[in-house]
C-alpha cells in the first residue's frame, strides 16, 4: 500500500511531492487531484497540429512527466489510473457523454474519460481532465443531490432523470455531474460507473476526438490550468481568468512572444519539447 514505482514516483515529483510515502486514503486522493490540476496543464497541442495522440503508458509518461507537455482527458486518465493503482488505490476508467453548454435531444457520443476510485466501499470521481470546468476536488458518487465543495465552483452529482434532459439524450447513463455557476446548476457530463471502459473503446474515442476535422480539439488551440482558486483558460488567443466569485478577467494574446510567455509562466509547459513554431503559425492563421 502506498508503494512508489517508477511511474508514480515521477508523477509525485511532478506534483511537488518528494521523498514521501502516499498512502491510499481519501485525504491523499484529494490532495493528489488538487495538485494535479495545478501542475499538469490540460491541452490539445498534438491534435491541434495533427500529430496524433498515443495512449500507451510509456508515451504518456515521457510526454507529460518527463518532457513537461500538456495533455487532454484520455491522456490524463490513462496516466492517473496507472499511477493510482501503483499507489494502492482500486481504480477504473469510465467513458462519459458531455452535455456542458448543450441540450441535445439525442445521446451524444461518449467523448470524455474519467477515473473512478473505489475506496472503503464507496465510489469517488477523480477527474483532472475536463479542461476549463474540471472538478478540482474529489467528488463522492454516493452523496447524490449534495453540493460538494472544491477549490473552485461547487459541484454535485444527481440522477440523470433529474437533469432536465429528455430520456433520448441520456441513453445508458446513470449520474449527471453538475456545476453551480452564478447560482444555477448546469449539466456537465453523465456517466455510469457500472460500465467500466474497455481499452479498445478508449482508443476509438481518443482517435475520433484527436483526428475528426470538425472536432474542437483539431480546430482550436485550447489550454487550461488551475492556480489555487482561479482557473486559467486559453482558447485561440483569448486568456480568461475566472475566480471563485465567477468574476472574469480577459487578456487578448496577440504576438508569438506573448504566447510563449503564457505557455511557460501560466501553463508550465516546456517549450523545448513542443513544436512551438508550428503551433504559433497555425494559431495565427485562425
Amino acid at each position: 500500500m502506498g508503494k512508489k514505482n517508477r511511474i508514480s514516483q515521477l508523477y509525485l515529483n511532478k506534483l511537488g511531492i518528494i521523498d514521501e510515502i502516499v498512502e491510499p486514503t481519501l485525504e491523499n486522493l484529494n490532495r493528489l487531484l488538487e495538485l494535479h490540476v495545478q501542475n499538469i496543464a490540460f491541452g490539445n497541442l498534438n491534435s491541434f497540429l495533427g500529430l496524433g495522440v498515443e495512449l500507451d503508458i510509456a508515451t504518456l509518461v515521457e510526454k507529460i512527466l518527463v518532457q513537461g507537455r500538456d495533455a487532454y482527458c484520455f491522456e490524463h486518465h490513462v496516466l492517473v489510473k496507472n499511477v493510482l493503482n501503483e499507489l494502492g488505490y482500486d481504480t477504473f476508467n469510465v467513458l462519459c457523454r458531455v452535455y456542458y453548454k448543450s441540450h441535445p435531444t439525442e445521446s451524444p457520443a461518449k467523448t470524455h474519460l474519467v477515473t473512478v476510485v473505489r475506496l472503503n466501499g464507496e465510489l469517488y470521481l477523480f477527474d483532472p481532465g475536463f479542461g476549463g470546468m474540471t472538478p478540482t476536488s474529489v467528488l463522492s458518487i454516493h452523496a447524490l443531490e449534495t453540493s460538494q465543495v472544491t477549490l473552485n465552483e461547487p459541484f454535485r452529482l444527481i440522477q440523470v432523470a433529474d437533469s432536465g434532459l429528455i430520456d433520448s439524450a441520456l441513453f445508458d447513463m446513470k449520474y449527471m455531474l453538475q456545476v453551480c455557476v452564478l447560482g444555477e446548476w448546469e449539466n456537465v457530463y453523465a456517466f455510469n460507473p457500472e460500465q467500466i471502459a474497455a481499452d479498445s473503446d478508449i482508443k476509438i474515442a481518443n482517435w475520433f476526438m484527436s483526428t475528426y476535422p470538425k472536432c474542437s480539439f483539431t480546430r482550436n488551440l485550447i489550454l487550461s490550468i488551475v492556480k489555487q482558486d482561479k482557473r486559467y483558460n486559453f482558447s485561440n488567443g483569448v486568456l480568461n481568468i475566472h475566480n471563485k466569485d465567477n468574476e472574469t478577467q480577459q487578456q487578448i494574446i496577440k504576438s508569438a512572444d506573448e504566447l510563449k510567455e503564457i505557455f511557460i509562466s501560466i501553463f508550465k509547459l516546456n517549450l523545448d519539447a513542443l513544436n512551438i513554431d508550428d503551433a504559433i503559425h497555425k494559431f495565427q492563421a485562425l
